[in-house]
């Protein structure tokens, strides 16, 4: 499977979807603007906290995410009781 990472453009493009300023986002997610400009240029990666309050701020469902992530999480715990057990 190809590994997909976020880049400028992508959050760029969530912020311009939203229809808010890079001033309001940097506002929600606490640095200053010419550091939110910054990730949106790929200067600089954006933290996942930050990310995730860009993301709730536009909108974006994250949940199917954490669903698996909790999934991987519940198969690795299976996994690990399977070695044990042996």
């Amino acid at each position: 499977m190809m590994q997909r990472q976020i880049v400028g453009n992508d959050i760029k493009n969530m912020r311009l979807n939203a229809r808010y300023s890079q001033q309001r986002i940097a506002d929600v997610i606490d640095v200053t603007r010419g550091t939110y400009r910054n990730y949106e240029s790929d200067r600089y990666g954006i933290s996942l906290s930050d990310f995730i309050k860009l993301a709730h701020e536009c909108d974006l469902d994250l949940e199917p995410v954490f669903q698996q992530i909790d999934t991987i999480n519940e198969n690795v715990k299976k996994l690990c009781i399977q070695r044990i057990k042996k």
